[in-house]
């Protein structure tokens, strides 16, 4: 029987009448709850509900794994960074003073500099004269070098000048937490 709405004169909404008096079959179902599925299909596809998988991973999760990701490896970073400043604060205080000789000439060249002169230690778990340090500068010598040549102090004082040690634990802080920047890595 096909019954006409008022006012139409076209087959469509004949058909449509028609279509909405018959019982919906399973195949009708899942084209209505998943419209890509082809119509011929034999299966019924499966609608894409809260609980299928591909429903599972949203944008909201990947943001919250992304943000954990952030803090383990960050917190990864900076303890490494805690771990590098205690090994080297411990190098410093294993360290015992520089010859009078030594010190003397320090002072003299961060005057010239005007700077104010950091300690000059000797230790032997350096190999080569080095600035440790971001709060209170010293230069650690070695103990095989501690009649040292000018020009080698000269070098440690032009790192003080710079403020080196407080640079590279600040460039390191901001690498552990941008770690995923590659541009970072390169500092």
């Amino acid at each position: 029987e096909i019954r006409h709405r008022p006012g139409s004169s076209g087959s469509t909404d004949a058909k449509l009448a028609s279509e909405s008096d018959r019982p919906m079959r399973p195949a009708d179902v899942a084209r209505l709850e998943n419209p890509i599925a082809p119509a011929n299909a034999s299966v019924p596809a499966m609608p894409i509900t809260a609980s299928s998988p591909r429903a599972k991973f949203s944008m909201a999760s990947a943001g919250k794994v992304f943000l954990g990701s952030w803090i383990v490896i960050s917190l990864l970073l900076l303890a490494r960074i805690a771990i590098a400043n205690a090994v080297i604060g411990a190098r410093r205080s294993r360290a015992g003073p520089a010859s009078d000789a030594v010190a003397s000439d320090c002072q003299r060249l961060a005057a010239k500099l005007g700077l104010k002169a950091p300690a000059v230690l000797v230790g032997d778990s350096v190999g080569g004269p080095c600035l440790v340090g971001w709060w209170r500068p010293a230069i650690i010598l070695p103990v095989e070098q501690e009649s040292i040549d000018s020009s080698i102090l000269v070098h440690e004082l032009a790192h003080v000048s710079r403020n080196d040690c407080g640079w590279q634990l600040f460039v390191r802080i901001v690498a552990a937490l941008v770690w995923y920047q590659p541009l970072m890595w390169i500092l």
